[in-house]
């Protein structure tokens, strides 16, 4: 004898499976999520630790420097980083990254403008402030690829700084002059101090070095000073 089906019994087993279908894609996405947070919190243990190598080594440090550093295995950071460039590159972007971010706060706060152009155009994340930039010598015949992305970052995002110069130009606190030969001075000499070791044998430190670049630059497009320029007006950093 044939058994009919019966339907409320489908539909309870398929409202069944549909909840449990529904947890068990919950706790996927769940379990995602946490992994993300994971490796999202271990990239900038191994990016602040690169930074630290960085100081102490130069672009000689190895992978296992940062290993040792962050107490992990080697295997742990090439799951996030397959070599060395590939860590460097995420290094350059993200310091850049968060130079911007400071620039962005520069630029909305309060200061008189020729003190936001001063911060503005060598501004560098404070946690960057004691690095020995001029280590980044020979990165070009080492490392290209990052050498050319740090080359790109110095010459983007230079909208917000040339909107402070346009503005002081028009507000007549500075002088008239080109800002892409002003954008131009800044990067060479920069591209400069990074690439040749000048500055290591004249004994001058890379913000010494950036500093006195940008006092120079400031003074001679100001068109007049009604004040002394704080002495805190001027930070180290990599770019306008």
């Amino acid at each position: 004898m044939r058994v009919r089906s019966d339907p409320c019994s489908h539909f309870f087993c398929i409202q069944v499976l549909r909840k449990r279908f529904h947890c068990i894609t919950l706790e996927t996405v769940k379990e995602k999520v946490v992994s993300m947070n994971e490796n999202e919190e271990l990239r900038e243990q191994i990016i602040t630790a690169c930074a630290q190598v960085f100081n102490e080594k130069g672009w000689k440090f190895t992978m296992l420097d940062i290993a040792e550093r962050l107490h992990i295995a080697k295997k742990t950071i090439y799951k996030l980083y397959p070599g060395k460039e590939e860590l460097m590159i995420d290094s350059i972007r993200i310091f850049f990254r968060r130079a911007h971010e400071q620039k962005a706060k520069i630029t909305e706060s309060d200061l008189p403008l020729v003190d936001k152009i001063s911060k503005v155009i060598i501004a560098m994340p404070a946690e960057y402030q004691m690095t020995d930039f001029r280590k980044v010598q020979g990165l070009e015949e080492k490392y290209p690829k990052a050498a050319e992305v740090l080359r790109e970052e110095l010459e983007n995002n230079w909208e917000p700084t040339e909107r402070l110069l346009d503005q002081g130009m028009k507000e007549g606190v500075l002088r008239k002059f080109s800002i892409p030969v002003f954008r131009i001075m800044m990067t060479s000499s920069i591209e400069s101090f990074l690439r040749e070791d000048t500055l290591q044998k004249l004994g001058i430190s890379y913000q010494d070095a950036l500093n006195q670049m940008a006092e120079m630059l400031m003074k001679g497009i100001i068109s007049q000073e009604p004040r002394p320029m704080s002495s805190c007006s001027l930070r180290t950093g990599l770019a306008g």
